[in-house]
C-alpha cells in the first residue's frame, strides 16, 4: 500500500530498459528523470525502494506533505512539486534497448 505522501518512480535499470520504455515512453507520455541526490536536497524528501511484481526497480519519493490535510500542507506539496519539476530532465532511452 502506498502512502498518500509518497510518489512512485522507477530506478534506471539496464535489464528492465525495454519494459520501462514501453511503460513510460508510449507516445502520449515522456519519460523524465530526477537523480536521487537532487531529491534528497529537498529536505525532508527521500527515495526508498519499493519493488513490485511488474517493476522490481520501482521506488518511492517519500516525505511529500499530504495535501489533503489543509492549505499549509497543500502549499508545501505544491512547492515540492515545483522543485521536483525543475530538477526533472527528459530521459532518452538508448537505441540498444
Amino acid at each position: 500500500m502506498r502512502e498518500k505522501t509518497a510518489e512512485g518512480y522507477t530506478i534506471e535499470n539496464a535489464a528492465l530498459r525495454a519494459v520501462h520504455h514501453a511503460k513510460y515512453d508510449d507516445g502520449e507520455r515522456r519519460a523524465c528523470y530526477v537523480t536521487v541526490g537532487s531529491v534528497r536536497e529537498l529536505k525532508p524528501l527521500d527515495v526508498v525502494p519499493e519493488p513490485d511484481e511488474d517493476d522490481p526497480a520501482h521506488a518511492l519519493i517519500v516525505g511529500i506533505p499530504d495535501l489533503t490535510l489543509g492549505i499549509n500542507e497543500l502549499g508545501k506539496a505544491e512547492y515540492f512539486a515545483g522543485e521536483l519539476a525543475k530538477r526533472a530532465k527528459p530521459y532518452t532511452f538508448p537505441a540498444d534497448g
